[in-house]
């Protein structure tokens, strides 16, 4: 596997700062090694992630070169104006945050100096993979890690189901993604989603939660926000909730949603259809895909609860007869636990073969290699990936934290056609 940090020897021996003293080495006589940008380029906003600040530019280009050779996308940002000068190395320039931050807790996770700083690149310079968080909300005290993939690999389908303290419900968040079609959704708050037997559509049990905080009863104005939220009326909202804690006064309620993925493009929230009714704690397909399941609510405060029936609706919510009395059957496959007190292994060594790719996890880094060329992806161990590896589920190291919390977050990394 190429070494993701084959610059290690230069990195160790430098700090994240204005000028590192001990590769102090004189003024610059090389600076014309470090490239300017095009004239007419227009600069871009983006966040990068810095490696290294040197005063010879001879040691910034021997760092950004190793790491060049070991798949980073690196380049240098030269001091302006008169100042001593101070050549910055940098790597994973991103318009979006999520990507540079991961990689900086990546290298702190190892015990390397990095931060994320604000810098100006030509466009063509921004590198193409995206990091895609597949739980925004609450992690829970556990979370369950799982995934299905379409019969034909394009599309992938990945869910953390997190649990609270007692094993009660907490909204799951999910990433659906296909290379074929280029779409990707990523949603929070839900209780369940099913692929149709097709792969075309999506059905989502959408999660709502009223909380006591230790009130004896919840306000009215609690149950008209979540009537508003959902269209229902305050009352047909009271008798659907269910209880979702059995030491607090907490509920819950569902509410079933379906993505159409053939209009779909990246989160689009206008591509799902909520249906005007209560239900979906789970939610499934019948085997032919032309009636949705949606099932009722729990009997016990539980997050692996099942739906005790099923009620067969089309897509305006109206009753149908369908040919199943159960959901068709979706293959999931069942991932690592995260739990403070389990570890993740992001030190083993393990490939994916996808396509004419080769993603290859060691070291807590993912590397993607298509013939002789490779780049690294980030940080993380590789879960699964689409047919050709533009998408891959990835554990990544959850930020350094003062109070302990899970060891890993789920990401999909998009790595672009």
């Amino acid at each position: 596997m190429i070494a993701v940090l084959g610059a290690a020897p230069v990195l160790a021996g430098c700090r994240v700062s204005e000028r590192s003293p001990s590769d102090s080495t004189g003024r610059a006589d090389s600076a014309a090694a470090v490239p300017a940008p095009a004239a007419d380029a227009t600069p871009v906003e983006v966040l990068a992630v810095q490696l290294g600040a040197f005063s010879d530019s001879a040691n910034a280009i021997r760092l950004r070169d190793s790491l060049s050779r070991a798949g980073w996308q690196a380049y240098i940002r030269a001091s302006e104006g008169k100042a001593a000068p101070a050549f910055r190395v940098r790597v994973v320039a991103s318009r979006d945050s999520t990507l540079p931050r991961l990689v900086a807790d990546g290298f702190a996770a190892l015990k390397r100096d990095a931060a994320v700083v604000s810098d100006k690149v030509r466009g063509d310079s921004i590198g193409g993979t995206v990091a895609v968080p597949v739980n925004g909300g609450t992690h829970g005290m556990a979370a369950t890690v799982r995934w299905a993939v379409a019969p034909d690999r394009r599309a992938l389908l990945v869910v953390e189901d997190p649990a609270g303290v007692e094993a009660e419900p907490l909204p799951n968040g999910f990433v659906f993604a296909d290379e074929g079609a280029g779409v990707l959704v990523q949603r929070d708050s839900v209780w369940d989603v099913q692929p149709s037997p097709d792969w075309r559509r999506l059905a989502v049990g959408l999660a709502f939660t009223l909380v006591g905080r230790e009130r004896p009863a919840i306000p009215a104005a609690e149950w008209t926000g979540l009537a508003r939220r959902t269209a229902l009326s305050a009352d047909s909202v009271k008798r659907a909730v269910f209880p979702s804690s059995g030491m607090s006064t907490a509920y819950g309620l569902a509410q079933p949603a379906v993505y159409d993925l053939g209009v779909a493009k990246v989160n689009d929230a206008r591509a799902a259809v909520v249906l005007p009714m209560a239900g979906g704690w789970r939610v499934g397909w019948s085997a032919s895909g032309d009636a949705l399941l949606v099932g009722t609510n729990p009997a016990r405060a539980g997050d692996a609860e099942p739906s005790p029936q099923w009620i067969a609706v089309d897509l305006r919510g109206q009753p149908v007869s369908s040919d199943s009395d159960a959901p068709a059957t979706v293959d999931w496959t069942t991932g690592p636990t995260l739990d403070v007190s389990i570890p993740v292994d992001f030190t083993s060594r393990h490939t994916i073969t996808a396509g004419p790719r080769s993603i290859d996890s060691e070291d807590g880094w993912i590397v993607v290699s298509e013939g002789s060329a490779h780049r690294v992806v980030g940080p993380g161990t590789a879960l699964v990936a689409t047919a050709k590896g533009r998408f891959v589920a990835a554990l990544v190291p959850a930020a350094p934290a003062k109070s302990p919390g899970q060891p890993a977050r789920l990401v999909v990394y998009d790595l672009g056609r």
